[in-house]
């Protein structure tokens, strides 16, 4: 996911996998297509027009790829769905719709944020991992790109975070301890399970999830905290931030 993030592809893998998550719902039984379909179209109701394009083209790339006669019983179950709503949200979908196909920009890039995470449907993990199987190899194709390549960027893009909280780190404690280095790596990790589901909000996490980039931040804390301790020198620690502050405070204690 970094690499592709890191090269430009994220939208394209968003598309793709949304595309591919069409297909495995042509590919349920009808009352559970309808309930799927039916929550995704309320979700398209209650959203603004730029996000509401961003889905539907990425939805238009998975009818698409159906069979004729899937494609058909899709549209026939979407028009159906459609009737279900109030005609004023009806007509916002439909003209959406309307201007994605007539070949209006489907805006690729799909928005996030809190409302957003409150509102969308949201697809289990492991089926999330099993679509990505498919749309993975596709966005590389269509980009004509190597894994090797999305993997190198990935790599460096890990190595360029970690490089920063490093600085970061020793900005603030110096030298430091080890237990300001994993207290370090704990915050990293709440930071990022707090941004997480914003920022990927289609996606529902099983509860065990935090587990695994707690983990791997405690493993960043070992070589933060293993690197500032042999060096970087232990005059360091009186002019970093935590430093200067502990001066100052001693500064306004002292009498006179």
């Amino acid at each position: 996911m970094f690499g592709l993030i890191g090269g430009g592809l994220a939208p394209e893998f968003q598309t793709n996998t949304m595309a591919t998550l069409v297909k495995a719902t042509a590919d349920l039984p009808e009352e559970q297509r309808r309930e799927v379909m039916r929550r995704r179209l309320h979700f398209l109701a209650s959203v603004d027009e730029t996000s509401r394009r961003a889905f539907i083209g990425a939805m238009m790339k998975g009818l698409l790829d159906l069979p004729p006669e899937k494609r058909m019983e899709m549209m026939s179950t979407q028009m159906s769905l459609l009737g279900e709503l109030d005609p004023e949200a009806s007509g916002w979908v439909s003209a959406s719709m309307s201007t994605v196909m007539g070949g209006g920009p489907a805006l690729p890039v799909f928005p996030s944020g809190i409302e957003l995470y409150l509102r969308v449907p949201r697809v289990p993990m492991n089926e999330f991992r099993t679509a990505a199987e498919f749309s993975y190899p596709r966005t590389l194709d269509e980009a004509m790109w190597s894994d090797g390549r999305v993997a190198a960027l990935g790599y460096l893009w890990h190595f360029m975070i970690g490089a920063t909280l490093g600085i970061a780190y020793t900005l603030l404690f110096g030298r430091g301890r080890w237990l300001w280095a994993f207290g370090w790596g704990a915050f990293v990790w709440l930071a990022m399970m707090l941004l997480m589901p914003v920022m990927m909000p289609m996606i529902h996490f099983p509860w065990w999830f935090p587990a695994v980039p707690f983990v791997a931040h405690m493993a960043m804390a070992v070589a933060i905290g293993g690197v500032a301790l042999r060096f970087v020198k232990p005059e360091a620690d009186a002019k970093s931030f935590v430093g200067l502050w502990r001066l100052d405070r001693q500064s306004a204690a002292a009498p006179g």
